[in-house]
């Protein structure tokens, strides 16, 4: 992926200086929506190995690479550019999704886990799901559903749309609904409603989101690994404390015991970023929850990550990067824009979205691409 982003680079650098355009620099937004990588930067020289804190920061740096790389390409080269990369990725996430599943139906026969009983279908199925593609599954989540969300839109904006698009935002739903990440579900349904807001009048979008609702909670229930971690949580509400074990959702528990213990000790400057996930493991560890020390329990949650590791500024950052963004979506009436930002900052509060590249990469691309004033003859029916 950095290898792809640096030849992107090298001809957004290219386009800069064949253009006839001089490119218009917004240096006050480039900095906003960089500025979690300059805090980690910054942050950095207060760690006791800058190599590892430099780990951690460069695979946040496309968040300033972005806004740079797409100001030097010449937008009147490609009036269609938004349209072309939403398609492009749309494609490309329906290409993993048959892939994968398609890897698993065929390796399942070889493995006896998969007609185990005590085996739950959602467990097998993310399992499987990581071994055939290599991508932690509620990232790929995260994919499924924007692609389908840019596939909406286009469906809900023009009449005359051609019917493979809402086949292809069907066939990605469900894709995105049998991984059974349970946030990623619930904020797309969000994100689509606030699409139909922007469409419809309230009556009528009331409407749709009712219809949503019921065929989102049809196919949870019909498709067994998001009924699975549905159950799941039931079970564990209202179940014995420990009867169950840990699983996905009490292990929510100690993560955030941990997390706010920790706050409570750094919560002006932060513990730096390097620092946060070894103090955690050992919390966990004196919590006799010695499995979970392991250093890939994270805080699942991006807020809190940036706080524990850089204090009020770390707040600031995630305040300012999704609340600019989404103010600018909305002050431009965009849609999909705004959709976009929604559903990853709901995601932002079960997961680190924004500290692994699966997910800040597809963040910054698009949320940069929709911030990006695009001339009128190149916006056709995006407005």
């Amino acid at each position: 992926m950095v290898l792809v982003i640096l030849m992107w680079s090298a001809l957004g650098f290219a386009s800069l200086i064949s253009g006839t355009r001089a490119p218009t620099w917004n240096w006050k937004e480039m900095l906003l929506l960089g500025s979690p990588f300059l805090l980690m930067l910054l942050d950095s020289a207060r760690a006791s190995q800058w190599s590892a804190a430099w780990k951690l920061a460069e695979t946040s740096s496309v968040l300033l690479l972005f806004p740079i790389g797409f100001t030097m390409i010449d937008r009147s080269r490609a009036p269609t550019l938004r349209d072309r990369m939403i398609d492009l990725f749309s494609w490309s996430a329906l290409t993993l999704a048959i892939w994968a599943n398609g890897g698993i139906l065929i390796r399942s026969e070889a493995w006896p886990s998969a007609v185990d009983a005590s085996v739950a279908f959602s467990y097998f199925y993310r399992t499987a799901f990581a071994m055939v593609t290599g991508v932690h599954a509620p990232f790929a989540a995260y994919w499924f559903f924007c692609a389908a969300l840019f596939q909406m839109h286009h469906v809900l904006q023009d009449k005359h749309t051609p019917p493979w698009r809402s086949l292809l935002a069907g066939a990605l739903t469900i894709a995105g609904i049998l991984i059974g990440s349970r946030m990623p579900i619930i904020a797309f349904g969000v994100a689509f409603a606030s699409l139909l807001f922007f469409r419809f009048e309230t009556r009528k979008a009331l409407g749709w989101i009712f219809g949503t609702v019921v065929t989102l909670s049809i196919l949870v229930i019909a498709l067994p690994g998001s009924r699975d971690r549905a159950m799941e949580v039931f079970s564990t509400l209202y179940s014995r404390t420990g009867a169950n074990g840990i699983n996905s959702v009490s292990v929510r528990s100690p993560i955030l015991q941990c997390s706010l213990e920790l706050l409570e000790e750094h919560w002006i400057l932060g513990a730096g970023q390097p620092a946060v996930q070894s103090a955690l493991d050992e919390c966990y560890s004196d919590q006799q929850h010695s499995f979970m020390a392991d250093g890939s329990y994270s805080t699942h949650n991006q807020l809190l990550h940036w706080w524990l590791s850089f204090g009020v500024l770390g707040v600031t950052a995630f305040v300012l990067l999704f609340g600019h963004s989404l103010a600018e979506a909305f002050r431009r009436r965009d849609a999909i824009h705004f959709a976009f930002v929604l559903f990853i900052l709901l995601c932002c509060f079960t997961e680190n979205v924004l500290a692994r590249q699966w997910g800040v990469v597809l963040f910054a691309c698009f949320n940069t691409l929709f911030l990006v004033p695009i001339p009128k003859q190149d916006e056709g029916s995006e407005g």
